[in-house]
């Protein structure tokens, strides 16, 4: 088959979504199919044969940028060269949603959770949609894709997000397939983690205080704050620990590094910056945290349980359902506690503790992309493609 996939940006280092569309295009090639990614632009290299159409995206705006480009790949999709259309993130004409990103409504309930620590601001968001472009966009788009009749396939990446699309936007069950994100077990596991941890944790000062990994782009979504409040309570009850920082920027993290300086845990926070060698982290660590208000998944979450680490997460990530609470990992029952986080934490300071939970964790991870005929995005969009073409004819 022909197969158009859009997406704004193939660039690695923006996150998982990017990691995911750059693997089902390497899969639907080695299957025999004809892809053509339209996006702004392209940093890995791709596999021969592969066309790539570019969209320029002149305006600095997000919401801007955002709203020509679903404009622009949907002119483009409409010529009729392609037998099925995939959108890894948003778009208005795809035949199939790939919905890394969530629904936009429950986006806008964990930004709400987000400023849990100010009033206002959690009550300015609740109206974001009436007075924010980016997310007036956003929600515009979603409305537009999903009014659609018969509505679009939706590839969704947790059972989490597959009933919000239920819930907001009608979507009937026949028309939705869940595809957890799979990661490379070869790549992370015990065996590739242990040969680096040495070298890892001397290149970043550690010695004997226990190492608690925090990985995400968008700080204020993932919890990184309410960590950094978790941090001082252990600080303040004398135990020796190192909070890891990775991703992002170090401008993003000078706000957390104040509120770590005015809470007396700064000496404890370290900020990383970004990387491409994320497994040396993940060796360095003894610890995964991702106190996240809102996450469709969380693929660092499930690299981490598949390096052996002890993992703490909140029930607002889609990787929670492949989490049994106490054993292959530590959920979250509140959504903004950070008693409870300092709480689950202290429990992992304890190293037979560790030592179990990771091990526990690694089982869970190797199961879950064992699965690979009922989950696998490929297979998957072979499947929804095929039935859309008899759409088309029929």
């Amino acid at each position: 088959m022909r197969l158009a996939l859009t997406i704004e940006r193939l660039d690695l280092a923006r996150g998982g979504a990017e990691v995911a569309g750059l693997r089902l295009i390497e899969e639907l090639v080695r299957r025999g199919h004809q892809v053509c990614v339209m996006t702004e632009a392209v940093v890995p290299p791709l596999p021969e044969g592969v066309e790539v159409e570019r969209i320029r995206l002149p305006f600095p705006s997000v919401a801007l940028r955002q709203l020509s480009f679903v404009r622009r790949t949907a002119q483009r999709l409409r010529s009729g060269r392609f037998d099925a259309s995939v959108a890894c993130g948003r778009g208005i004409a795809e035949d199939i949603i790939w919905a890394h990103t969530g629904s936009h409504p429950a986006t806008m309930m964990g930004a709400v959770r987000t400023y849990y620590y100010n009033p206002l601001l959690r009550t300015l968001r609740r109206y974001q949609d009436r007075y924010s472009a980016k997310s007036w966009v956003y929600a515009w788009i979603e409305r537009r894709c999903f009014a659609r009749r018969p509505s679009p396939y939706l590839i969704a990446v947790s059972e989490m997000e597959a009933r919000e699309y239920e819930q907001f936007y009608g979507v009937e069950r026949g028309r939705i397939r869940v595809a957890y994100s799979l990661v490379d077990v070869r790549r992370f596991s015990p065996e590739t983690r242990q040969p680096l941890r040495q070298a890892a944790r001397a290149r970043l000062g550690l010695k004997d205080e226990v190492a608690i990994l925090f990985v995400g782009q968008n700080f204020k979504r993932k919890g990184l704050r309410l960590l950094v409040e978790a941090a001082a309570l252990l600080a303040q009850r004398g135990h020796s620990f190192r909070v890891l920082v990775g991703g992002g920027s170090l401008r993003q993290g000078r706000p957390y590094m104040a509120l770590a300086e005015k809470l007396g845990c700064a000496s404890a926070i370290q900020l990383l910056g970004p990387t491409r060698s994320v497994e040396e982290w993940y060796a360095a660590a003894d610890i995964f945290c991702l106190p996240t208000f809102y996450d469709t998944f969380g693929m660092v979450v499930l690299e981490a349980m598949a390096c052996g680490l002890a993992v703490v997460t909140s029930r607002f990530a889609g990787v929670s359902e492949v989490i049994r609470d106490g054993e292959t990992g530590c959920l979250l029952a509140g959504a903004h506690d950070a008693r409870e986080l300092a709480r689950r934490l202290e429990e992992l300071l304890s190293p037979e503790r560790r030592a179990a939970m990771g091990a526990a964790a690694v089982l869970a991870a190797r199961e879950t992309c064992r699965k690979n005929p009922a989950i696998d995005v490929a297979s998957i969009v072979e499947e929804l493609a095929a039935r859309k073409l008899a759409e088309k004819k029929s």
